[in-house]
């Protein structure tokens, strides 16, 4: 700034020497030098101008008036005859910004920083502020625990009128924190607290978490859960009295600490509900969505909650333009808190016309069978938000987009619209991969989910791997009917081969189809019905094991199966894809039916449960429960061995081989069992990388032969890196150690798996 008004006043020097004597009657102004900005832009910031007495002190105010404008390094004044010559020297523009040694913060949080202190490509240079700009950046590098990062700058010019700007930043290490600790906490513990904290002192999972590095927004973050943590358990006055952050001189240890007051404890005392409630709705039911109660801790969260909760059952009841405002009044004597919801409820609102925008592919009756608000009937937002729901959920529509207009007709009706995005329903994917189990996996698939903007998928793929190769036609309906049961079709061609994954020795051809209805039960549970026919040919060779043979010798090895296969579906997951939250099940039953010659009576019954759950500071507990169990009936004594459930391997029980764990034929080679019981327990670790997980885990299971054998179990326990890369090819891989090994067992501890997809399994 000095520097700045230095020069202005060496320039004011000279203008008060070139033009010297007496004033004059400015006749012309001409300016000089200026290429980018105009003659009429400089004449606008001029206080005087043609026909105006030209004085001295005039000087000192226009040279001003342009440095100002922060677009001229020098500005001078000049008199010719009765003409005012304003002699001017542009900065430079801008034309590039490089950044060079930045990893922690991007490019673009760095350019936005710039953006803010006015440094911009195509903006002219204002070389003082370059000083602001390293400050800046400092101070972001300094928020996130870096604080030895250092930032030059320095300023090349490639041409007249031209100025690069090079940045670059030396990020140095992050500072660690060593402690933090609360001051003036009375009613709960220390390690009590900082459980709220995502900022933790250096420990044994710091390297997975990153909790130990230091950031000014987490440790704001943290403040807000210490505060939620008071004010949910009825300490209403609480609040942080400071901060202090302090740093060692090496800059590489933090100690934080936070001083709080605590304040009394406060418990609800009387709830009301006030205002004018509509006649149509009683009390008692709004109450039902107020979940506090008198002699109850306040909680703010459960205040707010109640609000919520009657805001969205007011407007469920077609009152969607009701406003609630929870009104609380202290008592300093009892320690109560009252609690007033005051609703004003307003007229009911009625749904005039709902629209589709954005679906120029999608057929709009396509759109309207996932439609749950009605036209003409009363507008509820639950039945709004479901068809938004439902609408992203299809596979080819994104951003939903809901907009409620006032009639013009009606001011109590809405024209509701549902603006949607389409995206690329057709798609051919190439599939290459490798698992311990399968070996080589590849093939492709061409699929259309919205088959001519109808709604409907077809698909054409084909798989192979080691043990399985297949060939599918499939056809699918989401909607066959109005009430939402949907309908498919497939036809197939496989062969399996067993043998060539060490398992028993023979193989399998299969040609068949099968018709698919799904019964919605609820918003998360389905209903599946599957009525399939395979026409089945059973191969084995002279080396084949003994039950192999003797169930060719009494069943043939051409088969007709007819399968029923039903299953009850509930899930209720956050996402499909690393789930953090929900559950996941399915109970499923075959039925394999005695019709006409060459058929296979049997029946299968299997549950799978698949759960996550939040636990604290980012960790997840997952686990899953597979139970199995298959017959014959009408003669068959036993389930067909190539129908029995396997045990073993990376997404079953790691540390064994896959489909190793259980019965085993003649050959000692796997066979499978008609029983099978698998179960897991896991802690997923935190990640800052959404598409990568880290998982300590505990397996057991096995597979037996007609009934359970606790003494027959295989335990293992070990450590799993799930990673969803970019290019959509899964990986997954595993160490862990066999618990309770016996002979005979084949053991593999590490173990792999790419280009399979998983649901974090």
């Amino acid at each position: 700034m000095i520097k700045r008004l230095g020069l202005g006043l060496a320039c004011i020097l000279i203008s008060t020497s070139v033009i010297a004597g007496n004033s004059f009657v400015i006749k012309n102004i001409s300016v000089v030098g200026n290429k980018r900005v105009s003659r009429s832009t400089v004449l606008s910031y001029l206080s005087i101008h043609r026909g105006d007495e030209f004085s001295q002190e005039d000087s000192s105010s226009i040279i001003r008036s342009l440095y100002k404008t922060g677009f001229f390094d020098q500005v001078s004044l000049f008199q010719k005859g009765n003409t005012l010559v304003i002699r001017v020297k542009e900065r430079p523009i801008i034309s590039a910004v490089h950044f060079s040694g930045n990893s922690v913060i991007t490019k673009k949080q760095l350019n936005s920083l710039l953006s803010q202190a006015g440094v911009v490509e195509g903006e002219v240079i204002n070389p003082p502020i370059l000083d602001n700009v390293k400050h800046a950046i400092l101070t972001a590098y300094y928020n996130q625990g870096y604080y030895t990062a250092q930032v030059y700058t320095n300023v090349h010019y490639p041409a007249p009128g031209r100025a690069t700007i090079n940045i670059k930043v030396d990020e140095g290490g992050v500072a660690k924190i060593s402690q933090i600790k609360i001051i003036g906490n009375k009613v709960f513990s220390d390690s009590t607290l900082l459980k709220e904290f995502s900022l933790s002192p250096s420990g044994f999972f710091s390297w997975f978490s990153s909790s130990d590095q230091y950031s000014r927004q987490r440790l704001e973050a943290d403040l807000k859960r210490l505060t939620h943590y008071y004010m949910n358990r009825g300490y209403i006055n609480f609040h942080i009295v400071g901060t202090q952050v302090s740093i060692t001189p090496n800059k590489e240890h933090i100690y934080i600490s936070v001083k709080i007051s605590e304040g009394k404890q406060y418990n609800i005392g009387n709830v009301r509900i006030t205002g004018a409630i509509p006649v149509d709705i009683k009390r008692k039911e709004l109450m039902k969505s107020v979940d506090i109660k008198r002699g109850d801790l306040f909680s703010r969260q459960a205040v707010v909650d109640s609000e919520d909760a009657l805001g969205k059952k007011l407007g469920n009841l077609g009152y969607a333009n009701s406003t609630v405002q929870p009104i609380p009044r202290v008592n300093l004597k009892t320690h109560l808190v009252d609690v007033d919801f005051h609703l004003v409820a307003g007229q009911h609102v009625y749904v005039n016309r709902i629209s589709f925008s954005g679906n120029y592919r999608t057929q709009d009756e396509v759109l309207r069978k996932q439609i749950r608000q009605s036209e003409s009937g009363l507008l509820r937002l639950n039945d709004v938000k479901e068809t938004k729901r439902n609408l992203e959920n299809l596979g080819y529509i994104k951003n939903v987009e809901v907009k409620m207009t006032p009639s013009i007709i009606d001011p109590t009706q809405r024209d509701v619209n549902f603006n949607v995005e389409e995206v690329s329903s057709a798609s051919a994917n190439a599939e290459i991969g490798y698992s311990d189990t399968y070996g080589f996996m590849y093939g492709g698939s061409i699929t259309d989910k919205n088959f001519r903007g109808s709604g409907k998928s077809v698909s054409l793929n084909a798989t192979r791997n080691q043990f399985k190769t297949v060939f599918g036609l499939n056809y699918y309906d989401p909607n066959y009917t109005m009430s939402g049961i949907s309908r498919g079709l497939d036809f197939h061609v496989s062969r399996t081969t067993p043998d060539r994954i060490k398992l028993s020795d023979y193989a399998m051809n299969r040609i068949g189809g099968g018709l698919t209805y799904g019964i919605p039960l609820s918003e998360y549970a389905k209903f599946i019905t599957q009525f399939n026919y395979d026409r089945v040919k059973l191969e084995s060779s002279e080396k084949a094991a003994k039950e192999i043979k003797d169930f060719r010798k009494k069943h043939g090895s051409r088969f007709n199966e007819f399968v029923v296969h039903s299953s009850l579906f509930h899930g209720t997951l956050d996402r499909a894809l690393f789930p953090t939250s929900g559950v996941s099940q399915r109970l499923s039953g075959d039925l394999g039916l005695p019709i006409g010659g060459e058929s296979l009576p049997f029946y299968k019954v299997s549950y799978n449960m698949n759960f996550w759950q939040p636990m604290l500071k980012d960790f997840i507990l997952r686990g899953y429960l597979r139970l199995g169990y298959g017959n014959g009936y009408d003669g068959m004594k036993d389930l067909p061995f190539f129908m029995n459930y396997y045990a073993g391997g990376i997404r079953s029980i790691h540390a064994f081989e896959g489909n190793t764990v259980g019965p085993r034929d003649s050959n000692h080679q796997p066979i499978g069992g008609n029983v099978l019981t698998n179960a897991s327990l896991g802690v997923i670790l935190p990640s800052y990388l959404d598409s990568v997980r880290t998982t300590l885990f505990v397996d057991g299971g096995s597979a037996f032969e007609n009934q359970f054998a606790a003494r027959k179990l295989r335990y293992s326990a070990g450590a799993q890196i799930e990673w969803a890369s970019p290019l959509g090819v899964a990986f997954l891989l595993s160490y862990a150690v066999p618990i309770n090994k016996r002979s005979g067992d084949d053991i593999d501890r590490f173990q792999f798996s790419i280009g399979t997809s998983f649901m974090g399994v």
